[in-house]
């Protein structure tokens, strides 16, 4: 059976995904327990649907400058940060945050949108193996542990994250577990 859930109908995905989010670092800080929490948000994607006060506050802001696409994009990821933000804030709130490993990445390049405006200056986007397709960020932060504005010029993947994430907390992997990433 399917999981039961209480979505809203009226209530923007990254707002759900966020309180819901939220209210499960919550039972686990109140419980004393240890969590794992991974926050896929379906921003930026398509469908480009933004929240229509977003929408209007970036039309407003660059009238005639960009297209609709460009601005719908903005707007979400305006969206991204309030969400993002408003993780890290429940973090602080719950005097997590210095033992609290985040990690922010992406899973691929961005969209085709007109001039390549958004994977400047890779050439590339979603779905190609040019860097404008590949290209991703990674953003460590971990209070008193990984420096604030240090930086790496290590390329890294997705199954990387798993062994750093063992090595940052000195945790050996299963046993007979074969590690895929370095």
């Amino acid at each position: 059976d399917p999981p039961q859930d209480d979505i809203l109908e009226n209530e923007y995905n990254a707002d759900y995904t966020t309180r819901r989010g939220i209210d499960f670092m919550k039972r686990k800080v109140n419980a004393n327990q240890p969590f794992f929490l991974y926050m896929p948000y379906y921003l930026v994607h398509k469908p480009l649907e933004p929240k229509p006060e977003h929408l209007k506050y970036f039309k407003k802001k660059y009238v005639g400058e960009f297209n609709t696409d460009i601005l719908k994009v903005l707007a979400m990821i305006k969206s991204l940060d309030d969400s993002v933000g408003e993780l890290l804030k429940a973090l602080d709130d719950l005097g997590i945050e210095d033992n609290t490993i985040i990690v922010f990445a992406s899973d691929n390049g961005h969209y085709k949108i007109k001039d390549n405006f958004f994977n400047q200056p890779y050439r590339g986007q979603k779905g190609q193996t040019l860097e404008g397709g590949i290209r991703v960020p990674y953003i460590f932060k971990w209070a008193n542990k990984i420096k604030a504005g240090s930086q790496s010029t290590e390329p890294i993947i997705h199954i990387d994250l798993y062994p750093t994430i063992l090595g940052l907390t000195k945790t050996a992997p299963a046993k007979n577990y074969i590690l895929d990433g370095e």
